[in-house]
């Protein structure tokens, strides 16, 4: 999908398209709100949670002046945390705690909320430590997540070992009555 020449939605399958040598298909948008389009899509694809949807709505209402963070493009009307929120269906508030978390937060707090391992609400509250504290408290919280990983596998490997000697004894003995 194609908005004043660039690439709307759609460009991994360019890209794709591209590496394959094949030409490439592009139908032009022509409605009224572009962003709102984008955003409606990925969310159909992507299932974010609040949080998630926070951090995106955050970064859509300070974009200047619609232009994607990472590159030059169309241009698009950014919209206020309010009305980005709306459009994520998601609270103002929470775009708020999104904003403190990027603009105050550390590369890996901001990190953790974009996959889903902390809660915004959560990360603005570290956000408003200093650095060093912040980077000391999200290092613990790591140990402690690998440590529950290896507990739940540790702990689910005889269970799991218990139930496949059970399936096939009841596959056995169900062999034995058919045969």
């Amino acid at each position: 999908m194609l908005f004043e020449g660039a690439i709307l939605d759609g460009r991994n399958r360019y890209r794709a398209c591209v590496a394959a040598a094949i030409d490439a298909r592009f139908e032009i948008y022509d409605g009224p709100d572009p962003l709102a389009y984008v955003v409606s899509l990925n969310l159909k694809r992507r299932h974010l949670d609040e949080s998630q949807r926070g951090m995106v709505a955050a970064k859509i209402a300070t974009l200047s002046d619609g232009v994607r963070s990472d590159r030059q493009g169309a241009q698009i009307c950014a919209p206020t945390q309010e009305a980005a929120g709306s459009m994520l269906n998601i609270s103002r508030r929470t775009v708020q705690y999104a904003r403190e978390v990027l603009n105050e937060g550390i590369p890996e707090l901001v990190a953790k909320v974009d996959r889903g391992e902390v809660s915004v609400t959560a990360a603005a509250d570290l956000a408003g430590l200093p650095q060093t504290e912040q980077r000391e408290i999200v290092a613990r919280v790591e140990r402690f997540q690998r440590m529950l990983r290896q507990t739940i596998t540790s702990k689910m490997i005889p269970i799991v070992i218990a139930r496949t000697e059970l399936m096939t004894q009841i596959l056995s003995a169900f062999d034995n009555v058919i045969c």
